[in-house]
């Protein structure tokens, strides 16, 4: 069921990025549905909200994903920029990927998604765990539905939830969601 899940999200929000057309290397992607809107280019800077390390690399929202030394992604999606002038770009690292957004000349980091348990937040939550594990690791957060939300920074920390399972974790700045 868990898996089901998973991948109806990623159906559906692959689906409303195509609306923008692009082309991919490989499967399709979890992508995130924007809305048409002009982003201030002197408003973006690295949050200081979480932040995802993998194998000593720190995804931070915001923070330009050219700028860090990345391990070569198994796939990358590129379409037309829906907010923006430029590239969107999602790159698909295996067990997590990172999108973004193009913005003053940058390819800043929108969105990361944690796909499977190989991969935990910095403190230490990963899709095996529970809601419960959730809310004694970060306390009481927003809970709208099926979704936990804690908010640092201009940066969100989303928990997707089945049941009291963990489906999906998400890093998302506050310029695209």
């Amino acid at each position: 069921m868990k898996k089901l899940v998973v991948l109806g999200m990623v159906l559906c929000l692959s689906m409303s990025l195509m609306a923008c057309g692009g082309e991919t290397t490989d499967a399709p992607q979890n992508v995130v549905e924007e809305e048409s809107q002009d982003i201030a280019e002197d408003s973006v800077k690295p949050s200081e909200g979480y932040a995802l390390t993998v194998d000593g690399v720190t995804y931070n929202i915001d923070a330009d994903m050219d700028a860090l030394q990345h391990p070569e992604a198994k796939s990358v999606f590129e379409a037309p920029s829906c907010a923006g002038q430029g590239t969107d770009y999602i790159y698909d690292f295996g067990s997590f990927q990172v999108e973004t957004y193009p913005l003053d000349g940058k390819n800043l980091i929108g969105l990361v998604t944690l796909k499977d348990d190989m991969v935990a937040t910095t403190e230490g939550v990963d899709l095996s765990m529970t809601k419960e594990d959730i809310l004694r690791v970060y306390g009481t957060g927003e809970e709208d539905g099926n979704k936990i939300t804690y908010k640092k920074g201009d940066m969100k920390l989303n928990f997707i939830l089945d049941g009291d399972t963990i489906v999906s974790i998400e890093y998302v700045s506050s310029v695209i969601g």
